[in-house]
C-alpha cells in the first residue's frame, strides 16, 4: 500500500458517489493510521452508505452484476465447479498454481526468513485491497442496479 498510486474513482466516472469514494480511498490510504481499524470497520462504514443511498441489497443483483462484469474471468470457476471443486478449492488450485506461498530448500524443508515475513505481509496487504474494492464494487453494485426510489410525485393513482 504504501507505494500505490490510486486514482480517486471520481476522476475516472464524476457520477461516482463522493460519499462512496471518501470511504474507498480511505481503505486504499497509504499511511496505516489513515486506515480503517479494522474490516469491521470498514464493513460499517459501507453499510452506513448504503442505507443512507437508499441501495436495494439482495444477492441475486449482486451476482447477475458480477457475471457481467467479469464474464471472462468466471470461466475457469465455471469449468471446476462444472467438474464438482468447491470454490474454495478452485482459488486454492488456483493460488498455488500461480505463485507458491514459499520457497523451499533442498532439504525440503521451508525456507522462513525476512523475505517469507514480506511475502506473506505482501498477500495479507494483497487480500485486504481485494477485499475492500470488492465491498466497494458490491455496493456500486447496488447503488447501479437499484430501482429508483418511489417519492409521492412518481405513485400513479
Amino acid at each position: 500500500m504504501a507505494e500505490a498510486r490510486v486514482t480517486p474513482p471520481r476522476a475516472i466516472d464524476p457520477a461516482y458517489p463522493a460519499d462512496l469514494e471518501a470511504i474507498v480511498m480511505k481503505g486504499l490510504a497509504r499511511d496505516r493510521d489513515q486506515r480503517h481499524p479494522t474490516a469491521e470497520a470498514l464493513r460499517h462504514e459501507l453499510e452506513v452508505f448504503a442505507r443512507r443511498a437508499e441501495l436495494h441489497l439482495s444477492n441475486l443483483a449482486l451476482s447477475r452484476l458480477m457475471s457481467q462484469l467479469f464474464t471472462e474471468e468466471l470461466v475457469p470457476w465455471y469449468r471446476a465447479r462444472d467438474s464438482g471443486r468447491t470454490l474454495e478449492e478452485h482459488v486454492v488450485g488456483e493460488t498455488l498454481r500461480s505463485k507458491p506461498a514459499i520457497d523451499t530448500v533442498p532439504e525440503g524443508r521451508p525456507k522462513r526468513g525476512r523475505s517469507h515475513k514480506r511475502a506473506r505481509v505482501q498477500w495479507a496487504i494483497r487480500i485486504a485491497v481485494v477485499l475492500a474494492l470488492f465491498g466497494a464494487t458490491y455496493l456500486v453494485a447496488r447503488w447501479w442496479l437499484a430501482p429508483p426510489p418511489i417519492t409521492a410525485g412518481s405513485r400513479s393513482g
